[in-house]
């Protein structure tokens, strides 16, 4: 999964929020806090790295299954929005 190429991306940190513009399809996007940490998080790594992040970075607050449903949620809406893409999983033996 990784950002879908020519979004524009401002934090707005005051606000607790991210707007995303997506060129694409014109549109804004305002993101909350948990679809923005998945944003950040979304840069062509696989899923079950992404994943893993995200649980690092939130179970403090959260079960790991809350987390979980969480981030299925925000990648949900993230991909639906047009702001990221799924690549498909690649494996590589490097």
């Amino acid at each position: 999964m990784r950002r879908t190429p020519g979004l524009r991306v401002r934090p707005v940190p005051e606000l607790g929020t991210c707007i995303v513009y997506t060129p694409a399809s014109p549109r804004l996007h305002k993101l909350n806090p948990t679809a923005w940490l998945a944003l950040e998080l979304v840069d062509g790594r696989p899923s079950p790295v992404i994943e893993a992040e995200f649980l690092v970075r939130t179970t403090a607050r959260l079960s790991n299954a809350a987390a979980r449903r969480l981030l299925t949620d925000a990648v949900t809406m993230l991909l639906a929005a047009g702001i990221v893409e799924d690549m498909g999983e690649t494996h590589h033996d490097d």
